[in-house]
């Protein structure tokens, strides 16, 4: 038997990169691992540095023509322009694959962020039921202790359990292992961290499934109908929200008519509205500790948060890339991809995960219909196994 050698080709350095990124930023910046000062040097490094690097050598190495080379550029100066604004590394790591996206597969990408989210997953839940990390947070708000299994809140965790049940879904749709995945993720993130949104999430996947494997040998056409029931209340229920939204931040609405509703969020979100105004492109905001005095904390919204840290600009390019992603899975009969982008756009609402690439893998999405790449595979089709 001949020996393998193990090969590395260019291309798979930018797939090893996100890895990298992915696995090092949520070890460094989600969980307590990061307490270590080497943990936050080598996310530094992977994170900051390397992705960085690896795109713009993917750029120039991978025979752009002048007009895509230029895109490319405007999305770089864009991502570290809103990034210097802004202070927070939420877009880098998106605009910068984006940017390097012509020829890079979409379908890899997911896969190598499912391998990073179950890595960093078993490795802070075992060390934090080995007592190596906190198992559990006191929450002064609630005057209670809830599981948090090593990452720094209750509701990272279950967050990434959904990451990875939606991923395996897009991976190997024909599984049933990622509905199973699914509502093991639903019985932890409920029963065991307490965390709300994200078990209603995790649930609703859960269903989702269900529904379209019932449907799938009719080739998806009652799942359609489903999926187009659901993007119509939605749409409903995201316009009532954005007008709410626009009336409070421009003081027509009192935010304590529908502060006990959505948990407070609303109350919060006029705050930071009386506090900083919208900017084209971006500005640094205060959160914790160091917001408190001024009566401000957390801004949960992630829309609102874009609009305020990351500006008008990198807002209204956000949502229009959004609605070409929608109109492209509807056109292509992509119905999982679209139920998922639909409950992490949902999920936006409640936390800022809708908007941070390192959590919503679906974001990638955006690369599809910014280099208008024109192969779409029916998922229904024999093609996906």
């Amino acid at each position: 038997m001949s020996d393998q050698k193990l090969v590395i080709k260019k291309d798979d350095i930018i797939y090893i990169s996100i890895f990298l990124w992915s696995l090092t930023d949520l070890l460094a910046y989600s969980t307590f691992l990061g307490d270590y000062e080497i943990i936050k040097v080598v996310a530094y490094v992977f994170a900051r540095v390397l992705l960085r690097v690896v795109c713009i050598l993917s750029i120039l190495t991978s025979g752009y023509s002048p007009a895509d080379a230029v895109k490319s550029v405007l999305i770089i100066i864009l991502a570290e322009v809103t990034n210097h604004n802004a202070t927070t590394r939420i877009f880098i790591p998106l605009m910068y694959v984006m940017a390097a996206g012509k020829y890079i597969d979409e379908k890899r990408i997911v896969k190598y962020i499912l391998a990073s989210n179950v890595i960093a997953f078993l490795t802070t839940s075992i060390l934090s039921l080995v007592g190596l990390l906190p198992v559990k947070l006191f929450l002064p708000s609630i005057g209670a202790y809830r599981y948090s299994l090593g990452f720094r809140t209750a509701n990272t965790g279950p967050i990434i359990l959904f990451q990875i049940a939606a991923a395996m879904w897009i991976v190997s749709p024909k599984k049933n292992r990622s509905a199973l995945f699914a509502f093991l993720a639903f019985c932890i993130s409920f029963f065991l961290c307490n965390s709300r949104t994200a078990s209603i999430l995790t649930l609703a996947l859960f269903f989702a499934e269900i529904i379209w494997w019932i449907t799938v040998n009719q080739r998806s056409i009652l799942f359609q109908g489903f999926v187009w029931r659901i993007l119509y209340f939605v749409g409903i229920g995201a316009a009532l929200i954005i007008l709410i939204s626009v009336g409070i931040a421009s003081n027509r609405l009192d935010a304590s008519s529908y502060n006990e509703l959505f948990s407070g969020r609303f109350m919060l979100m006029q705050r930071y509205f009386s506090y900083y105004k919208v900017t084209l492109f971006g500005q640094k905001l205060m959160f914790g500790s160091n917001a408190y005095q001024y009566g401000l904390s957390t801004l949960d919204n992630a829309y609102v948060h874009m609009l305020l840290a990351y500006g008008l600009v990198l807002s209204i390019l956000f949502f229009y890339y959004f609605v070409r992603v929608v109109v492209r899975s509807i056109k292509g009969h992509e119905n999982q991809k679209l139920i998922i982008l639909i409950l992490y756009a949902l999920y936006g609402f409640a936390e800022t995960v809708g908007v941070r690439f390192l959590y919503n893998f679906s974001l990638i999405y955006f690369n599809e219909v910014l280099w208008n790449k024109s192969t779409i595979v029916d998922e229904d089709s024999e093609e996906i196994a």
